[in-house]
């Protein structure tokens, strides 16, 4: 199943996770395992780009030499524990509401009035 992943992507193209499922024809589940596994042995490297992790052939070759397209990353895919929130009081903001813009506004306006 890796060499279908493998022989789907092309060289210089980054694909997602759904991208590679849907080439593959496989569950999303699946690719997330098989692209982890392929990311550990050095054959696929990932990025981050905002729209999540992509994935892209560790290697692409030129006319003559092989170069390595990036550093080898390993998949920093792991599960987290979950930690349940500790209950407190009601909260209270740091601050303290502004008592002199009240008294800053009604002067002001009386101002205005004075002036007309």
């Amino acid at each position: 199943m890796k060499n279908v992943i493998l022989d789907g992507m092309d060289k210089g193209e980054w694909y997602g996770r759904q991208a590679l499922a849907d080439i593959c024809g496989v569950s999303r589940n699946l690719v997330n395992r098989l692209v982890v596994e392929l990311v550990n042995e050095g054959l696929l490297v990932i990025r981050q780009e905002s729209r999540g992790l992509e994935f892209g052939l560790a290697v692409t070759r030129s006319t003559a030499t092989v170069q390595v397209a990036a550093p080898v990353q390993r998949a920093k895919i792991a599960p987290r524990a979950a930690r349940p929130s500790i209950a407190t009081g009601p909260y209270r903001p740091k601050w303290r509401p502004m008592k002199a813009y009240d008294r800053y506004a009604r002067s002001h306006q009386q101002l205005c009035e004075e002036m007309r």
